[in-house]
C-alpha cells in the first residue's frame, strides 16, 4: 500500500492493544495510536475499530489521514473511521491497466477500485490517489491509462509517482538480475531531485517515464 509498490518480501503487521498509552499522555502524540507498525487501514477490522473507539472515548478533535487498501476497506469500518475524525483514506491505486497492476501483485481490479472508493466518498470521507508510473508492464498507452483514470476518479488529491527501485525491495533484485542502470546516489531515488533515475520498464527508458510523470 501506500506510495512504493511491493518493496517487502513479506506482509507483516504487528497489533498493539488501542487502549495502551491511557494512563500516559494525553495526546495523540503518546504514540499508542500513532505508532502502528503497519499504518494500512483494513488490515484487522476489528482493531481499526476498537482504535477508532479509542479516539472517540478520549475526545479527541482530529482531522488526520491513514493508508488504506483497495481490497481490504470494509464498508462497516468507515463510519468508525469518519466518527474518530480520520476524514482521509491514501490509497495505493498505481495503475489502471490490469497487466501492468497484476505484476506487481496488487490483486484487484478496475471494479474494485471504483467501487471502494465510491463508498468511501458516501461515508463523507476524502480520497488521496496514488499513482505509479513506469511499473515493468508500463509502456505510453498504459501510462496513459493510468493518467486517464486518474481524472475520471478525481480524488481531492493525488500524488503521481515514478517507479523507483529501493534497495533491499524485490524491484532492486529484478533490476540488479536484468542490468538495469540505478541511481549513482541516494538523491537520485528521489521523486523530485535534480539527479532523479527512475526505473526503465521493459518498453521504456527511466528518463522517458519521468518526462511523462512531469
Amino acid at each position: 500500500g501506500g506510495h512504493f509498490v511491493n518493496q517487502c518480501p513479506r506482509r507483516r503487521v504487528a497489533l498493539r492493544s488501542p487502549r495502551r498509552g491511557e494512563h500516559g499522555h494525553k495526546s495523540l502524540t503518546e504514540r499508542a495510536l500513532g505508532e502502528q507498525p503497519s499504518k494500512e487501514i483494513g488490515d484487522a477490522k476489528r482493531h481499526v475499530e476498537g482504535i477508532c473507539d479509542e479516539i472517540t472515548k478520549r475526545g479527541l478533535d482530529l482531522n488526520i489521514w491513514a493508508y488504506a487498501r483497495v481490497d481490504t476497506v470494509k464498508e462497516g469500518m468507515l463510519p468508525y473511521l469518519k466518527k474518530a475524525g480520520i476524514n482521509w483514506l491514501a490509497f495505493g491505486i498505481e495503475a489502471a491497466n490490469a497487466k501492468v497492476r497484476d505484476d506487481v501483485q496488487k490483486g484487484f481490479d478496475q471494479d474494485d477500485i471504483f467501487e471502494t472508493l465510491k463508498k468511501v466518498w458516501d461515508h463523507d470521507l476524502y480520497v488521496i490517489g496514488n499513482y505509479i508510473f513506469g511499473l515493468p508492464e508500463d509502456n505510453y498507452d498504459t501510462m496513459q491509462e493510468t493518467l486517464d483514470m486518474a481524472l475520471r476518479l478525481n480524488c481531492e488529491f493525488a500524488n503521481f509517482y515514478c517507479a523507483m527501485a529501493y534497495p533491499g525491495s524485490p524491484l532492486y533484485h529484478t533490476a540488479t538480475e536484468n542490468n538495469w542502470k540505478l541511481p549513482d546516489s541516494w538523491a537520485g531515488y528521489s521523486q523530485h531531485a535534480f539527479d532523479t533515475l527512475p526505473l526503465p520498464t521493459k518498453y521504456l527508458s527511466g528518463p522517458d517515464v519521468l518526462k511523462f510523470r512531469d
